[in-house]
């Protein structure tokens, strides 16, 4: 009837978005926003998915009526739904900047080494030779033994001596150098023990390496209190500190306490705090590589917030991602359930099963909402919606190509032309309510649900559009 007094179409499936619309209180360029809003996350949100309840709902409803617009949007739900463990591993890439986990493995002692060498130059220069009863000990053990070997290996082929010899040739206390390389021989030997993980083996090593660092520590101490070798490691971090920054972010992240992950990063230097996001940012991906829900599991983890929040130095860089992660999972989420519908809906026994259910229309989108888990959107409306007809699959085939847009050209201008068309419905039923009331049959009209209405206590906007939805003259 709109259309005789307008002499405008539009179109059934329009019609209903349009609705769906306002009754969440939104308009189209709100959708434009929060696609673009989206697009900028990384997520590749659709009207869909960024409506309120009653246009998800819609979204729902229309994967049951299967034709080619219909088939077209559930495709493109699944392919989404396959690209989202990718697209997790990128909001983890662009929040951490992780390197590689095993790369970084591999060029950790040589790089670190070179970046710390012109300080421990000159800790090596000021003691050519440490006397120290501990570290002899811990040289004498087999494992001892195999670092002292390569040590000495290391300083013949640097053509350098291992420290002050006496008058006979022996080295009674060998040089700060020689023990550095000792403890890399050490560290070279725990790596070994743990390539796949820590082990019995590379606890004993470590006491034993340990022992010999804060040994070299408390020997290389001036008498100002400052050990240039303990400032050496700690400002640069030798390599062993950082695979340990690495492995523990791996192997521990997930399961440490806030607590716990306090007390772990608050000494770590930048090298080691850096290590350990790209360890923790290798546990994400293991768990993103699951199946199920990727950005869920995700949020899910215990105590995430806290510990997502401990690994960024920017609150907005942690929201972005926090942000980024919950609308992924909760697309997802509904996207599962839009396929799940629509395989329903193929299955002819299930389609007629449904179809028979006394006063269920097949275009009630909120009746489709509570079959799908979702009573708590259903509520009161179920009751209005029983009594509706059957959505036609060319409506379905309509609606779902406005519903499927992403972020882009073709959604900025199909929610601008949304806008036009909902605000011609707009002034098409303020002519018809005027005519109406002139006619006395004003009741008549009023039995015909209206697309677009004003909300109680909301001002008309002159343009058509008020806030939450279409405004029209009373």
């Amino acid at each position: 009837m709109w259309d005789r007094f307008t002499g405008q179409r539009v179109l059934p499936g329009t019609q209903k978005v349009l609705q769906a619309l306002q009754r969440d209180d939104t308009t189209p360029a709100d959708i434009a926003q929060r696609l673009e809003a989206s697009r900028r996350l990384g997520v590749p949100s659709t009207v869909g998915d960024v409506g309120g309840p009653n246009t998800q709902a819609l979204a729902t409803a229309v994967t049951q009526k299967p034709g080619p617009g219909v088939q077209n949007y559930v495709d493109s739900t699944i392919a989404r739904m396959k690209g989202t463990p990718d697209r997790v591993h990128e909001l983890v890439n662009r929040a951490l900047a992780p390197d590689d986990y095993l790369a970084q493995l591999d060029k950790l002692q040589q790089a670190l080494y070179s970046n710390a060498k012109p300080l421990y130059d000159a800790a090596y220069g000021q003691f050519p030779s440490v006397n120290s009863p501990q570290l002899m000990e811990v040289l004498d053990t087999p494992a001892g033994k195999r670092a002292a070997r390569r040590a000495v290996t290391m300083m013949r082929n640097a053509r350098e001596p291992i420290g002050n010899a006496d008058v006979t040739g022996m080295v009674h206390a060998p040089s700060l150098k020689f023990w550095d390389y000792f403890k890399r021989g050490l560290d070279d030997t725990i790596n070994k023990a743990e390539r796949t993980g820590y082990t019995g083996e590379g606890k004993i090593l470590r006491g034993m390496r340990n022992t010999v660092r804060d040994e070299l520590d408390r020997a290389t101490t001036l008498p100002n209190g400052v050990s240039p070798y303990a400032a050496a490691r700690q400002q640069y971090a030798g390599d062993l500190e950082v695979r340990d920054a690495l492995q523990t972010g791996r192997d521990k992240f997930l399961t440490m306490t806030n607590e716990a992950l306090r007390r772990t990063l608050d000494p770590m230097s930048f090298a080691e705090k850096d290590a350990f996001r790209s360890g923790a940012a290798e546990s994400l991906f293991n768990q993103a590589n699951k199946a199920g829900n990727p950005a869920r599991r995700l949020l899910n983890l215990p105590g995430v917030a806290q510990k997502y929040q401990a690994l960024f130095d920017k609150p907005s860089d942690y929201q972005r991602f926090m942000d980024g992660l919950s609308q992924e999972a909760d697309n997802f989420d509904r996207a599962r359930t839009r396929v799940a519908m629509a395989a329903r809906a193929r299955n002819a026994s299930a389609a007629q099963e449904i179809s028979e259910w006394p006063g269920l229309g097949e275009g009630s989108y909120e009746a489709t909402l509570a079959l799908a888990g979702h009573p708590e959107w259903a509520g009161a409306r179920i009751a209005r919606s029983l009594a509706r007809r059957m959505m036609p699959k060319a409506t379905a085939d309509e609606a779902s190509s406005l519903l499927g847009l992403t972020a882009g050209p073709e959604a900025r201008n199909a929610m601008r032309l949304l806008q036009e068309q909902g605000e011609r419905l707009s002034a098409a039923r303020a002519r018809v309510l005027h005519a109406g009331t002139q006619a006395g049959s004003l009741a008549g009209f009023m039995a015909t649900p209206a697309p677009w209405g004003n909300r109680p206590g909301q001002r008309q906007s002159p343009g058509g559009f008020a806030r939450g939805g279409l405004a029209y003259a009373h």
